[in-house]
């Protein structure tokens, strides 16, 4: 009776685990570590940090780029309420601060699109991991996210 008991638990918790989660909807404020990679390999992947707030209606991007021949650190802000662009450069001794207008809007993404892969850890933290092929433009895109709170990862 016991073993039975033990047995049924477990093909149920296993159900519950396997079940594919809702569609993912666009967070109103997240950060997360971005990871970009071009399909013809001839460029390394770039790795940037996106931070997102709807109530501020900001959104900030951190991480190395080039600029005047040179692989620096730089911080982005889009003010989107102003309509304007903060580009911050650090160097060793030296800090550049740049404004400008924002003359387009910063794509974000369409998650209905997306399919269900599995389950995945990012930190040693259970995430679930949906992903998009587009041939047409040759873009993939893969999405992570908590599965407790489900913020982007």
């Amino acid at each position: 009776m016991q073993a039975s008991i033990i047995i049924f638990l477990s093909l149920l918790v296993l159900a519950v685990v396997s079940q594919t989660p809702t569609q993912p909807i666009w967070p109103r404020y997240f950060s997360a570590s971005v990871a970009q990679h071009h399909y013809n390999n001839r460029e390394p992947p770039r790795f940037f940090r996106w931070f997102y707030d709807s109530a501020k209606n900001k959104d900030r991007f951190d991480g190395v780029v080039d600029f005047a021949d040179e692989r620096i650190w730089a911080q982005a802000i889009f003010d989107h309420t102003i309509q304007r662009e903060t580009v911050v450069f650090f160097q060793q001794s030296t800090v550049s601060c740049y404004y400008r207008s924002i003359n387009s809007t910063l794509p974000k993404p369409n998650l209905t699109n997306l399919q269900y892969i599995g389950v995945a850890l990012i930190d040693d933290l259970p995430v679930y991991h949906w992903i998009e092929n587009d041939r047409t433009r040759g873009v993939t895109f893969q999405y992570y996210e908590t599965i407790r709170y489900r913020e982007p990862k």
